[in-house]
């Protein structure tokens, strides 16, 4: 209940929202599509001279139509994207937002200073202080998730477990022992638990569920 009124600002603004481990495909009025991952909650304003939507949290790939006279503009915390038609994904979590361009061209601006061009295979990362380099994207570890995939490479087992509890809808716990132990894979998104334990076998290690709500890893004896 507590969890619930404390979401209640971001539920009154977003006219679109996924639960945990949903992903949910929209169609604007303008024909563009807008694909969300999970945890996502999005507003949109396609009216008039401009077509606005917001990325109040989460991370959504956006199919523009293109429309030379209307530009399309996505904001998220302290960045605004903008572009006539092309596809890309804004993520926006813990304060940080990362754009990433599957092809075209993407303005990203900044309160701060100065704003930057990326192009296909390029992504940018903007806290509330500044936008950072942009370097070559991996496009298919960046945007597995679109294709419903969990892509890393050479990660620490903590980073890649944060990532699918995102998926999950409980809690994924991985001891010390384990959390540094770097691995690469590709594995599927749509079954946390099945992946989790996939994982879990690659450390030597296996997996207690407790319910639905805890998930445990732990070295095998």
């Amino acid at each position: 209940g507590l969890g619930w009124a404390a979401d209640l600002p971001l539920r009154l603004q977003a006219d679109h929202r996924t639960a945990t481990g949903v992903q949910d495909h929209v169609t604007l009025a303008d024909g563009s599509r807008v694909l969300m991952d999970t945890g996502t909650a999005l507003s949109t304003d396609i009216v008039g001279t401009e077509r606005r939507t917001r990325l109040l949290r989460g991370a959504a790939f956006f199919e523009v139509a293109s429309d030379s006279a209307r530009p399309f503009r996505v904001s998220a915390g302290p960045a605004v994207v903008t572009v006539v038609g092309t596809a890309f994904a804004v993520r926006y979590l813990d304060d940080r937002v990362t754009v990433t361009v599957r092809h075209g061209t993407v303005d990203v601006a900044h309160p701060g200073g100065p704003g930057v061009r990326l192009r296909a295979g390029e992504e940018v990362v903007v806290t509330a202080s500044d936008i950072g380099p942009q370097p070559p994207a991996d496009l298919s570890t960046a945007l597995g998730w679109v294709d419903g995939r969990l892509v890393f490479e050479d990660r620490p087992l903590r980073e890649v477990m944060d990532e699918l509890d995102r998926y999950h809808p409980g809690l994924i716990v991985v001891p010390d022992s384990l959390a540094d132990r770097r691995i690469t894979g590709n594995y599927r998104l749509d079954d946390p638990v099945r992946t989790a334990t996939a994982l879990a076998g690659l450390v030597r290690a296996e997996t207690l569920r407790v319910a639905d709500a805890l998930l445990i890893l732990r070295p095998r004896p």
